[in-house]
């Protein structure tokens, strides 16, 4: 046993450094850094020096400003804005009704599923744990991780696993004075809170759906609006509608590839590590297969949200360059002097929100 929890170690610190030099790796700039200048930038704009443009394969030029402390939790009410505003559209009601199709499909075949993973997992010799073992203990609170393959696979979509991606880009943005990388760092942050602390915990909270591992019916019973002190109580009875881990490893996967298009590795290696821990999830009983179609829409969704909030694009016009604002205009007061004539004097006020 202490052989075997050797090993497992040893399988977390590599994975571990895999992630965090992979996210490294991708912050260095395969391309051209330009420092914003006022040709590019619009008037009145007092944050010049701490901006930098990229230019990205796709001839697309962007603006990363150096984000500002916490910022990421100062975007999180215009996120759910954005995602409400978008995603109840008429043109996305056809998008809508297709993923309720799938997930219904699925939901008839739901056990039939999780029992075939579970019966392939005992031939591979897969464990079908999904609880993590305390490392050591740090002011009382113990650091947890995986004790054997399978729940290194299931690691893969743990909370611990996004922070050190975001930790990574965040360090290394810091030493490199790299602002896309920063602005990397608190994308994910924010959409770790957004999709995954937020949304999908409130899906679960009203769906009340019994993880596999705890179903008392095939399929699972859902209990809808459940009793939230019963909740509390027996949490495995109710919060397997959708997966957390899937959403935010898709919200993951979106963020650091819409920012980094030049390592075109980055999504296959993505949607292989979320292939495996799709796998492990329906062989550890936490969650049924139809519970990951809006957990990825939801992932996805947020992704994309935040890159574009976290950015901004310059646009080529006919007479000079502009920046589109769209999303990332943040509200001002600028108050200009003017001369009306020969004599008069008067002052300009311009809002923007």
């Amino acid at each position: 046993k202490t052989k075997q929890k050797s090993r497992s170690i040893i399988l977390l610190g590599l994975t571990v450094s895999f992630l965090c030099v992979s996210s490294m790796i991708a912050s260095e700039p395969g391309f051209k850094i330009m420092t914003a200048t006022s040709d590019i930038l619009p008037p009145n704009d007092s944050s010049q020096t701490s901006e930098q443009i990229y230019e990205f394969p796709n001839n697309k030029k962007y603006i990363y400003k150096t984000p500002k402390p916490f910022q990421f939790l100062q975007h999180l009410p215009g996120d759910f804005s954005i995602y409400l505003n978008e995603t109840f559209q008429v043109k996305n009601f056809w998008r809508m009704g297709a993923m309720a199709a799938v997930t219904g499909i699925m939901v008839a075949y739901d056990q039939p599923i999780v029992d075939e993973a579970q019966k392939l997992g005992r031939h591979w010799h897969i464990s079908n744990r999904s609880g993590l073992d305390a490392y050591v203990t740090i002011a009382g609170i113990p650091i947890r991780g995986p004790t054997d393959v399978g729940t290194a696979m299931y690691f893969i979509g743990d909370g611990w696993t996004h922070s050190l991606i975001a930790a990574s880009f965040f360090t290394y943005g810091l030493i490199a004075k790299n602002n896309r990388a920063l602005q990397t760092a608190s994308q994910l942050a924010e959409g770790m809170i957004s999709s995954g602390l937020i949304t999908v915990q409130f899906l679960k909270h009203i769906t009340g759906r019994e993880t596999p591992n705890r179903a008392s019916v095939p399929g699972g019973i859902w209990r809808l609006f459940p009793n939230q002190i019963d909740y509390h109580k027996h949490v495995p009875r109710y919060d397997a509608f959708p997966s957390g881990h899937l959403a935010t490893s898709m919200m993951t996967l979106t963020v650091v590839a819409e920012n980094y298009p030049e390592h075109k590795y980055i999504r296959p290696l993505g949607y292989t590590l979320m292939t495996i821990v799709s796998y492990q999830m329906l062989n550890n009983g936490v969650h049924w297969i139809s519970d990951y179609p809006l957990a990825l829409a939801i992932g996805y969704s947020f992704g994309k949200i935040v890159v574009s909030r976290g950015r901004t694009e310059v646009k080529e016009s006919q007479s000079n360059r502009e920046v589109d604002k769209k999303r990332d205009q943040s509200k001002s007061l600028i108050l200009t002097p003017m001369l009306f004539g020969q004599n008069g004097v008067g002052i300009k006020i311009r809002y923007t929100f």
